[in-house]
């Protein structure tokens, strides 16, 4: 569940890599093609997790493993047997499935089908290429006969006369292959309308990561850039703030007279530190989601730039990630209550280039 809707999803196992030990860890995969991977990313953010290392699928001689609260050991002699490049490509699958959009495997049998319509060099071609877009550890699964395998489907897509698998492919061979799909169609016909269903789709996703900058916050604006702590100062109730996280935890205190600890704190994480340090008014639980709507409504209707930015995500659902932060985080069950703002604010702005209020009546 997400918000109160229900995200179809599914899992695979993998290793997290962090420190000095591979975590043997479930990897979730969801419909609107987040992965969590200790942290929830998005598809491009996975591709990365999965090039740096900390996704791994490949253990090397002598690496530390952790099965936790089960146990841990030393691979000596690991056997691997998929690599980076094929578990993204089987992620990507699994969210097309998820989503009720074709796989690898179903384009394949698409391609096929066509084929044997209407048979050709190009036609056969055309399913070679799309087998090869199966991930490799799959292929084997595709015509989900455990005797035969994928060979009937491997020996048509292969020219006569071209040697495969150790052996040369005859005309007899792709007459056996095509009397074998002639055989099992009204089955595969059958299977296909038993689990037919008619899904209405749902809406698209925008993350807004929860990403440290060390050496500074990049100058292209991303989804980042829609984080309240994102350094854009901004004028709110008659005083200039570094940035709508700063004016928010300012808002919280009960002592205003504590606020230069809040606007000299170094990073975000110190900023809200500082105020809780402080002391926080004791009404502030009920009032913190009135004043991050004043603050997003604010600073969206005066940065134009910005509120493009956030126009730009359409009609998506917007998920925040806010690490143990049950509230405005997405994760674990979260409320996402950032998320929810976001796509309040991102409302009004539209209403707003349609003639209507708008975010305006709160401008200061």
């Amino acid at each position: 569940m997400d918000g109160g809707e229900r995200v179809e999803g599914t899992w695979r196992t993998v290793f997290i890599h962090n420190g000095d030990t591979f975590y043997l860890t479930e990897l979730k995969i969801y419909e609107d093609g987040l992965v969590d991977c200790w942290g929830l990313v998005d598809l491009a953010e996975f591709r990365q997790k999965v090039a740096s290392g900390w996704v791994a699928t490949e253990l090397p001689a002598g690496a530390r493993v952790s099965a936790h609260l089960l146990a841990s050991w030393t691979a000596t002699e690991p056997t691997n047997h998929l690599s980076g490049d094929e578990l993204v490509r089987e992620v990507v699958d699994e969210v097309d499935r998820l989503a009720g959009r074709p796989t690898a495997a179903g384009r394949c049998m698409a391609a096929l089908e066509r084929f044997l319509e209407t048979p050709s060099e190009e036609g056969r071609a055309a399913v070679r290429a799309a087998y090869g877009e199966i991930p490799r550890h799959l292929r084997r699964f595709v015509l989900g006969d455990m005797d035969a395998k994928d060979l009937p489907l491997r020996t048509l897509m292969t020219p006569a006369g071209t040697v495969a698998d150790g052996r040369t492919v005859t005309a007899a061979d792709h007459e056996r292959a095509t009397a074998y799909f002639a055989e099992r169609r009204p089955r595969a016909d059958k299977a296909a309308a038993a689990t037919r269903t008619t899904r209405t789709p749902r809406r698209t996703t925008t993350l807004v990561p929860q990403t440290s900058y060390p050496n500074g916050w990049p100058a292209e604006l991303g989804a980042t850039a829609l984080r309240p702590e994102f350094p854009r100062p901004i004028r709110y109730r008659g005083r200039t703030y570094p940035s709508a996280h700063h004016a928010f935890w300012s808002a919280a205190l009960e002592d205003r007279g504590r606020r230069s600890d809040v606007l000299s704190a170094p990073t975000p994480f110190a900023v809200e530190k500082a105020a809780r340090a402080a002391g926080l008014r004791p009404d502030w639980p009920d009032r913190q989601l009135a004043v991050m709507t004043d603050l997003l409504r604010h600073r969206f209707g005066k940065e134009k730039d910005l509120a493009q930015l956030l126009r730009s995500t359409g009609s998506s659902q917007i998920l925040y990630q806010a690490f143990d932060d049950h509230v405005w985080g997405c994760a674990d069950g979260g409320e996402n209550w950032m998320g929810r703002l976001l796509e309040l604010v991102r409302s009004e702005l539209a209403d707003e280039a349609a003639g209507g209020v708008g975010p305006r009546r709160w401008r200061r």
